[in-house]
């Protein structure tokens, strides 16, 4: 009778001792340094404030090229006014 991938000979070896590392057992401690966290918020809420001026600066250079080409179209209709 077969023994799926086993066979009779890989069977009779007998128990093997098993060495345990007692320390790998004991749950690990990860316990976030207060100071480090703080710098991370920290850190993130001035990137938020950066992107939110980034995203600002470009409205306004938006809004100056706007500026620009409504001056140069109103430019225009007073020249051909006259």
């Amino acid at each position: 009778m077969g023994l799926g991938p086993f066979s009779r000979a890989d069977i009779g070896g007998g128990i093997t001792a098993v060495m345990v590392n007692q320390s790998l057992l004991s749950p690990l401690k990860l316990e976030v340094d207060p100071n480090i966290q703080a710098v991370r918020t920290q850190e993130k809420e001035q990137i938020k404030s950066l992107n939110k001026f980034a995203s600002f600066i470009d409205k306004v250079r938006f809004l100056e090229q706007q500026n620009k080409m409504l001056k140069t179209k109103w430019s225009l209709l007073q020249q051909q006014k006259t």
